[in-house]
């Protein structure tokens, strides 16, 4: 299977306005608009990190004018029409066959841009992949053209466009124009690209998730931390509820000489991992359970962001009112007594004022024999939408390939936490 890219990841909301204000909070920017068929699109972008920001109709008026239809979530121009199709849920659509009152703000669609667009749309289908936009090619006059095609995934919400931009030469995709703001769009610019996408699944269908992945898009297993389980997966269980995770991404072994042993590779910040979260049950809260139910489906639950300075980050994000997850009280008591984060120069008592975690992986030995600690740091904010759904992840990796088994425990505590005394939004 060629490789996969990602290209955009979108979201779909009722108030555009809304979500804007929160992502350039968090040091995106506006580069180009859209409007068309009644639908507003913003794309906005953090160096090599880009998302597009859909503004979902009301329910009462059909999003398709004359010169589009609408259908299987797809608001498609006429063959005469130089405008990138619109892509939305389907339960936005008065026909759709769930209830559009229920609409809840959303990501659902992660757009790559594979090498080879055919095989990786053939692949897909003889696998098993709905196809819900055949192949198409888009004219935008002295810009070029984009190909792109759109399948649904096989959990909850999701899709997946396929496009092929080789050829393009605007902005962003045809119909979009240059943001008026653009020129004095100062945003500091404190991600550089996506980590990881976490997606939510119903408790007992990780595995055949994983397998659609896997047989439709060609994506490998790699494992969370050196001690994971390959059946079982990385497990965080509490006295009252518990977690189950695995995670797959695209695979260059042929290229790279790497096999599965080697860990997590994250050596193209444009193939970001897939990460699946399903629910151990249990008496107690649990977040997936939650975000399964505010959300209304299986989704994504949030996005790691890779940043390169991650105090720097969360200080100029408070300071324009982001909020943030407070890990568990004893954290920074447990972490001060271990030996491995005491050789680290990381000043603990910033990070607690910070509310990041702080993990470690296996040390290595480098050339000179020295021996280096590999490390990451995390910080989770609140949710980013009026129900406890969808939130973000803000990430930096000192040589650590993986995810830490003790700040995703730190997490699970938080977010039930936050579950358990609150269901209003705090950002």
């Amino acid at each position: 299977m060629v490789g996969l890219a990602v290209h955009h990841i979108q979201f779909a909301v009722r108030e555009g306005s809304v979500i804007l204000s929160k992502l350039q909070k968090v040091g995106f920017r506006v580069f180009a608009t859209s409007t068309y068929s009644n639908v507003r699109q913003w794309a906005v972008k953090s160096n090599r990190a880009l998302f597009l920001v859909t503004e979902v109709p009301d329910p009462s008026a059909h999003p398709a004018g004359d010169s589009c239809h609408a259908k299987d979530g797809v608001i498609s121009p006429s063959q005469t029409t130089e405008h990138y199709p619109i892509v939305l849920p389907s339960v936005a659509f008065p026909n759709s066959s769930c209830d559009t009152q229920c609409f809840n703000d959303t990501v659902f669609n992660v757009a790559f841009e594979p090498e080879d667009i055919e095989t990786t749309l053939r692949v897909a289908r003889e696998n098993g992949a709905e196809v819900i936009q055949e192949l198409r090619t888009i004219h935008d006059g002295d810009s070029g053209c984009v190909r792109f095609a759109t399948i649904r995934s096989c959990m909850g919400n999701i899709v997946h466009t396929l496009l092929d931009t080789s050829k393009y030469r605007g902005v962003f995709l045809p119909g979009f124009s240059v943001s008026k703001g653009e020129s004095n769009n100062h945003t500091q610019r404190l991600v550089d690209h996506f980590d990881h996408i976490t997606l939510a699944c119903h408790e007992g269908s990780m595995n055949d998730v994983m397998e659609w992945y896997q047989r439709c898009l060609g994506m490998k297993r790699f494992f969370l931390t050196r001690v994971e389980d390959e059946v079982e997966g990385m497990v965080v269980k509490e006295s009252s509820s518990g977690l189950r995770l695995k995670a797959l991404e695209y695979w260059r072994c042929s290229e790279e000489g790497l096999s599965l042993d080697d860990g997590v590779s994250h050596s193209d910040p444009a193939k970001p991992a897939f990460v699946f979260a399903e629910a151990i049950a249990g008496p107690g809260p649990n977040q997936i359970s939650t975000f399964l139910t505010e959300h209304g489906c299986e989704g994504v639950q949030h996005i790691g962001l890779y940043t390169p300075n991650i105090c720097d980050a969360v200080q100029h994000m408070t300071r324009a009112g982001i909020r943030f997850m407070e890990p568990p009280a004893a954290y920074y008591t447990e972490l001060s007594n271990r030996e491995e984060v005491k050789q680290l120069t990381e000043n603990l008592d910033h990070l607690k004022e910070l509310s990041v975690l702080i993990d470690t992986e296996e040390s290595l030995t480098d050339d000179q024999g020295s021996t280096v600690t590999r490390y990451l740091m995390q910080v989770f904010s609140k949710p980013m939408f009026n129900k406890d759904t969808f939130f973000l992840e803000l990430i930096q990796r000192e040589g650590s390939l993986g995810f830490g088994s003790g700040n995703i425990k730190a997490l699970w505590r938080a977010l039930d936490a936050h579950i358990a005394k609150s269901t209003e939004v705090d950002l």
